[in-house]
């Protein structure tokens, strides 16, 4: 029947675009169905405005209304609006599924999809398998669970959170069913919308590319910045000048060559009193500047890192030079010059390769006086000049010849009579010798120049240049009271003092003693008999030693090593005997053994040691070997052990405590006067 037919054409119609439209993509679904919601919002919002206004307006009426009767019929006018808004949403109904079928279409366009067993894009025949198909229902419950999902993905992005719409988004706009097509207005909606999400785009774009392009040229110029930095390390920054000299780029130490390499020592010229000129080169006598340690600090310092400021500025520094040069060398220049004859010299006494004196006539020149010549010289320079007017220091002055030949004859024969007259003192090793110009140099004389005699023809000498001689001489040689280097067995060279801080008296003894006052008298009679000898000083009777060399302990000594509480006798440096002895108590000051330069004082064969009374001791030795003049030496003692650190616990009175039979050998083998050298 036809009209069975045609149903059943529109219901494989319906399942064919249930078909095509599950296989559309969810983007493209969700794009059809979305292109209507906005409508639908509008709708929705427009409905819900116009149920607010039919409230008001029935509030209003309420009070105001009459019976229908009376006035008449009046239209209803919400059945009216009613009826429109069915209208609209019927056209909005109809707007989707022509959105629907339009993106069905473009996606036809696209791409041919495969059609659906068991529907035809061709009208079925009547009586076909496609109209008894079991799958029918099948595929319908297909087509349904797509579109189930279809909305459901819809549902998601109508709840998928959105920006806020602004007052004139959110006012919903009604069209006349009769205005241009929703559709197309979504379309230039979409296209404004992609429009401006192209701009949006290349902006970003742009604002990247400009960030990327800042920070390169950012990074480029710090390198540049680093790289300029590490360039003027060690080095003087750009616009530096030091005296006005360019140092830019320099090190210290180019700076330092090329700054003096300006200012160059100058020759000093010396202009005589005749005019004549005396170059003395400036290396000769070692003239020259230098900068002095430090000078540049304040320009080194400046940081590197500020190179590029200092393209824009710069920075002036002084140092100043010091001018150096050997006053020594200058001198001997000076000296050593050939100046001509100049100024007079004067008649004088000399000795003669026979001994005897004789008279150096007097002669005449243009010598000057060197010493205030350099002065002047030296006060010059100081001042920066280096041509210097000789005549301006005063040093040409006229010297006559104020002592002639004539003059000396009666001198000549006092100096004569002591030319042979040389006084020798002997100390062992070493030999001061007074020779005669010394002793005439103590002659007195007039102040006219002439010698002092006496009615024996004696000339007197002054006194205090003979006491002066001889205390300068006692001081060289005299050994007692003074500190010793000695080379101990055990610790090596060591300093023995002289006096021990800690002991109860001066133990040392030992050493050699000038009597000076004996000896003045001695020298002045040696001289006065103008004869030359060699002689020793008169000592003082304790002053003497074992030797009188100058290392007056010798090589016979006898050592006493406290810290190791042992003995060493040595004799011309060969080991005669070592022992083991016990010294005093070193924790009692009153009976530590003090330490010093001692010599034996004398040997006895047997003597009491010490009283009740003073010491509070009384104790008998077979020997006794002195060796200070306190009281203390070696001695016998009987004990159980000798050695160690029994010192410290149970020590002597002061004395050495050794066996019987080890103290007899060394009072056997030993004399007075041997050095005893007693040490920590």
């Amino acid at each position: 029947m036809p009209n069975e037919k045609e149903k059943e054409k529109k219901q494989g119609e319906n399942q064919r675009r249930k078909l095509d439209a599950s296989r559309m993509s969810a983007a493209e679904i969700l794009e059809a169905v979305g292109a209507a919601e906005p409508l639908e919002d509008s709708l929705v919002h427009a409905r819900r405005k116009k149920q607010q206004e039919e409230q008001a307006q029935n509030a209003r009426n309420s009070s105001e209304a009459e019976p229908a009767s009376k006035t008449g019929s009046v239209p209803d006018q919400n059945s009216n609006s009613d009826s429109d808004i069915q209208k609209k949403i019927a056209l909005i109904q109809q707007q989707k599924q022509e959105k629907l079928k339009q993106a069905q279409e473009k996606l036809n366009a696209n791409r041919e999809l495969p059609v659906s067993p068991g529907v035809s894009d061709s009208e079925p025949e009547p009586g076909s398998d496609s109209d008894q198909n079991p799958d029918s229902s099948v595929q319908e419950q297909n087509a349904e669970k797509q579109m189930t999902q279809v909305r459901k993905i819809r549902v998601r992005a109508v709840t998928t959170p959105t920006a806020m719409p602004t007052p004139e988004e959110s006012e919903p706009v009604l069209k006349n069913p009769e205005s241009p097509d929703i559709s197309e207005n979504a379309e230039k909606s979409e296209k404004k919308s992609s429009e401006k999400s192209g701009k949006s785009k290349k902006s970003i774009f742009s604002a990247k590319m400009g960030a990327i392009l800042g920070v390169a040229g950012a990074g480029v110029l710090l390198l540049i910045y680093l790289i300029g930095a590490f360039h003027y390390q060690e080095k003087f920054l750009p616009h530096t000048y030091i005296n006005s000299f360019a140092v830019a780029g320099m090190t210290r130490e180019e700076a330092h060559n090329a700054l003096l390499e300006q200012k160059q020592a100058k020759d000093l010229t010396l202009i005589t009193a005749k005019g004549e000129q005396v170059v003395i080169p400036a290396q000769d006598f070692q003239a020259e500047y230098t900068i002095p340690a430090g000078a540049f600090n304040e320009a080194v310092n400046e940081s590197n890192f500020n190179w590029v400021s200092k393209l824009f500025s710069s920075s002036e520094y002084a140092i100043p030079y010091e001018y150096s040069y050997s006053e020594e060398a200058l001198r001997s220049l000076i000296e050593s010059h050939d100046w001509g004859s100049g100024r007079s010299q004067n008649a004088k006494i000399v000795r003669a390769d026979s001994g005897k004196f004789e008279i150096t006539p007097e002669t005449t020149g243009d010598q000057f006086d060197t010493g205030r010549l350099m002065r002047f010289i030296v006060s010059e320079l100081a001042a920066g000049k280096n041509v210097i007017t000789m005549e301006d220091s005063g040093c040409y002055e006229p010297y006559k010849a104020k002592v002639t030949s004539q003059d000396l004859q009666e001198d000549l024969a006092v100096y004569n009579q002591y030319a042979e007259c040389n006084v020798t003192y002997d100390f062992d090793d070493r030999k001061i010798t007074l020779d005669s110009d010394t002793i005439i140099s103590w002659l007195l004389t007039k102040p006219d120049g002439s010698f002092v005699t006496t009615s024996g023809h004696v000339i007197p000498m002054d006194e205090q240049k003979v006491r002066e001689f001889v205390d300068d001489m006692a001081e060289q040689t005299d050994t007692y009271g003074k500190d010793r280097e000695f080379y101990a067995t055990v610790d090596g060279w060591i300093t023995v003092p002289w006096i021990d801080k800690a002991a109860w008296g001066d133990a040392s003894c030992y050493g050699w003693l000038i009597n000076r006052k004996d000896t003045v008298v001695q020298l002045m009679e040696l001289i006065e008999a103008g004869e030359s000898v060699t002689v020793e000083p008169i000592y003082e009777t304790w002053g003497t030693g074992y030797t009188r060399k100058t290392d007056d302990i010798g090589t016979t000594y006898i050592e006493a090593d406290i810290s190791e509480q042992h003995m060493w006798f040595y004799r011309d440096n060969q080991l005669i005997m070592d022992y083991d002895f016990v010294s005093g108590l070193e924790t009692n000051s009153s009976r530590r053994t003090p330490r010093g330069i001692c010599k034996i004082t004398g040997h006895l064969n047997g003597k009491t040691l010490g009283t009740y009374e003073v010491q509070g001791y009384s104790q008998w030795v077979d020997y006794w070997i002195p060796f200070n003049y306190l009281g203390c030496g070696f001695h016998d003692l009987s004990r159980g052990a000798y050695g160690g650190n029994i010192y410290m616990y149970n020590g002597s009175h002061g004395c050495l405590n050794m066996r019987l039979s080890e103290v007899k050998n060394l009072y056997n083998e030993i004399e007075d006067g041997i050095p005893v050298i007693v040490h920590d």
